[in-house]
C-alpha cells in the first residue's frame, strides 16, 4: 500500500508538471498551458516512448546517467524554446520561470555527463519552492512569510509537497539520499543565482 501510494507521488511529481505548475501559476493562460504541456509534458514523454520501443533505455525511470543523455539534450533544446518565446511574450518577472528551468535542466545535463545522476524530482520541486519564496517575498515583503496565513498555507504546501517527493524517490529506491540532495542543490542554486542576476 505505501509503495502504491509513493509511485503515485512519484508520477503525480513528474518534473514537466513541476515546469507547468510553474508557468500556469506566474503565467497564466489557455496559450502558456498549452505550450508548457506539449514542451514540458508531451513531447518529452513521447520521446521517452520513442527511447524505449528503439531500446535506447529500459524504461521510463531512466535508472541510470548514460540512458539519460539523449532525454536531457532534447529537453535542453525545448525548454529553451521555450524560455525564449515566454521571454518575448511576457517580459519581466512572468518570464522568469521558464529560464529557470531551462538553467536547471542545463545544470543537470552538464552534472549527468560526468556520471553523476542527481535527482530531477526533486531539482524541479525545489526550484519551484525556492522561486515562490522568492515571488511572495518580492510582492508581499519577507513579513509575509510570518503575518500572512495564506502565504504560509502556500509555502507551506509547496515545502509539504517537497517532502513527500523526497521521501517517495527514496523509498521507491530510484536515487540515494546523496542523489536527491544533490538535485535539491540544483534547483535552489539556479533559482537563486538567477535572482541575484535578475536583481543586479
Amino acid at each position: 500500500m505505501a509503495r502504491t501510494f509513493y509511485r503515485f507521488v512519484s508520477y503525480l511529481s513528474y518534473p514537466g508538471f513541476m515546469a507547468v505548475l510553474g508557468v500556469l501559476h506566474f503565467a497564466p493562460g489557455p496559450l502558456s498551458l498549452t505550450l508548457s504541456l506539449l514542451g514540458y509534458v508531451l513531447i518529452p514523454l513521447l520521446f521517452a516512448g520513442w527511447m524505449i520501443r528503439t531500446g535506447r533505455v529500459q524504461s521510463l525511470e531512466m535508472k541510470t546517467a548514460p540512458e539519460r543523455n539523449l532525454a536531457y539534450r532534447v529537453s535542453l533544446v525545448l525548454d529553451l524554446l521555450l524560455a525564449i518565446y515566454f521571454h518575448w511574450r511576457w517580459q519581466g518577472e512572468t518570464a522568469q520561470w521558464p529560464w529557470v528551468v531551462f538553467g536547471v535542466i542545463l545544470l543537470l545535463t552538464l552534472v549527468n555527463q560526468w556520471g553523476f545522476k542527481a535527482s530531477m524530482h526533486t531539482a524541479a520541486c525545489a526550484g519551484l519552492l525556492a522561486f515562490s519564496f522568492s515571488w511572495v517575498i518580492n510582492h508581499f515583503g519577507i513579513e509575509a512569510l510570518v503575518f500572512s496565513p495564506p502565504m504560509q498555507l502556500y509555502l507551506g504546501s509547496l515545502t509539504l509537497i517537497f517532502a513527500l517527493i523526497y521521501l517517495s524517490r527514496f523509498r521507491l529506491g530510484a536515487h540515494s539520499h546523496r542523489e536527491l540532495l544533490s538535485g535539491t542543490a540544483i534547483g535552489l542554486f539556479v533559482t537563486f543565482a538567477l535572482q541575484l542576476i535578475w536583481n543586479l
